[in-house]
């Protein structure tokens, strides 16, 4: 049964540690009001910061978010912001189940940082939505993964094509698909130099599995804007319908 703080009589959120201010154990909000830290370096602010601050001790950025129900405190780094984000994104995907809480908390002892964290969960929620085939899901996880990488400058290409992997299923899923189906290669207006020639390319289902023209050798869709993802894609040819 959900537990109220004796302080502010909200609900205390399930899984979350027990705070303790004074001798009484309350909400995650009322012990940051109380005890503000920086949560880089530990230090105590002089007040619970209403936005974005930086440390007078540190000089890092800190940032809060009161929504979120994934981190003991609304004082957040970083990279605690930046997984709060991609958790917004993957944990309504498919009705999952898995609990951030319980990764986190498995992972708590062995060194593993908040990103770590997530693409644990992540990963888990992939397998989860795997076991009941739900790769229209799985897709998103896949794009997110991509993005996160190529943000940081590191090579993608490997879930790129795990995500064009899915893509493929997700057609074979559709109950209107067979594995000698024809697919047409669809590129966006803005598609790399490498992919244009594979426009309007068309090949069944098992011959795109088996040979994965998606993606192009050497993409270059992020070079220029990380936070844009690959436009190119299959889709079921129009005169193969019905």
């Amino acid at each position: 049964m959900p537990r109220a703080c004796p302080t502010c009589k909200s609900e205390m959120v399930a899984g979350m540690p027990g705070f303790v201010v004074g001798d009484q154990e309350v909400c995650r909000e009322c012990h940051d009001k109380a005890h503000p830290r920086c949560p880089y370096c530990g230090a105590e602010l002089p007040k619970l910061p209403g936005a974005r601050s930086k440390c007078r001790t540190c000089g890092k950025m800190i940032h809060v978010r009161t929504s979120q129900q994934i981190w003991p405190s609304t004082l957040l780094t970083e990279e605690q912001k930046v997984v709060c984000d991609y958790y917004r994104r993957v944990h309504h995907l498919g009705d999952n189940t898995v609990s951030f809480l319980e990764v986190a908390s498995s992972l708590s002892s062995s060194g593993y940082g908040p990103m770590d964290v997530f693409w644990e969960y992540a990963r888990r929620v992939e397998l989860d939505l795997a076991k009941r085939k739900n790769y229209d899901s799985m897709r998103w996880i896949a794009e997110l993964e991509c993005l996160h990488m190529m943000s940081r400058g590191h090579d993608a290409s490997h879930v790129l094509r795990k995500y064009f992997d899915i893509e493929l299923r997700v057609l074979l899923d559709s109950g209107s698909c067979t594995m000698d189906t024809t697919v047409e290669i669809q590129c966006g207006n803005d598609a790399c130099s490498d992919t244009i020639p594979l426009a309007k390319r068309r090949m069944t289902i098992r011959q795109a599995a088996r040979h994965k023209p998606l993606p192009c050798e050497g993409c270059v869709c992020f070079d220029d804007q990380p936070s844009r993802f690959c436009q190119c894609r299959y889709e079921q040819a129009w005169d193969d319908f019905g």
